[in-house]
């Protein structure tokens, strides 16, 4: 594209498609960057991973402020430069999966950042039982637990969730279940 365009902060995550005319360079030629950057041509699976916001054609970003995620993602890119270096004949396929988890934590942090907001009292509900999931769960404690009454709860989380407590109970217990099985000796 013909225009000049500003873009970026530390941490922030840019694709830019194949194509696209591009030049780098920091505000001030003093200040010295320090990046990552991969070129590759996409696997088909992620495709569908990389709808990230595009300011300008061909330009998509992705600003990243949790600080968790900024060190994952970091994390990803020194295994992914690493990997790339080697010499062998895993190597590219180890590169490929530290870029395919950079795209998957891309993917995951757009998709939260789009999802609606739950009610703070329907995401402590959920912490919780994605922490105790193996005890007894009984909606009048669970309702105590966020000072609402049980049926304003039920009706709530069910609203929010687009699942009773006891069927979310339900999938997060089956969930462990198949991670048991899959994971473990366990029968």
């Amino acid at each position: 594209w013909a225009r000049q365009t500003r873009f970026g902060c530390a941490g922030d995550i840019f694709i830019l498609a194949r194509g696209t005319v591009h030049d780098s360079a920091t505000a001030h030629p003093a200040v010295r960057w320090e990046c990552y950057w991969a070129h590759c041509t996409p696997r088909a699976h992620w495709l569908p991973w990389l709808r990230l916001p595009e300011p300008a054609p061909g330009l998509y970003i992705q600003k990243i402020e949790q600080r968790e995620l900024k060190q994952r993602l970091d994390q990803a890119f020194v295994r992914l430069l690493r990997d790339s270096q080697g010499i062998g004949t895993w190597q590219a396929e180890l590169a490929a999966n530290a870029l395919e988890e950079v795209i998957l934590l891309l993917a995951q942090h757009q998709e939260k950042q789009n999802a609606p907001q739950l009610d703070e009292r329907v995401e402590t509900i959920l912490a919780y039982l994605n922490q105790r999931f193996r005890e007894p769960i009984n909606i009048a404690s669970l309702a105590a637990l966020v000072a609402l009454s049980p049926s304003r709860l039920a009706h709530l989380f069910k609203k929010q969730v687009g699942a009773s407590i006891m069927e979310t109970v339900l999938h997060v217990r089956l969930r462990q279940a198949a991670r048991l099985l899959e994971f473990t000796a366990l029968s």
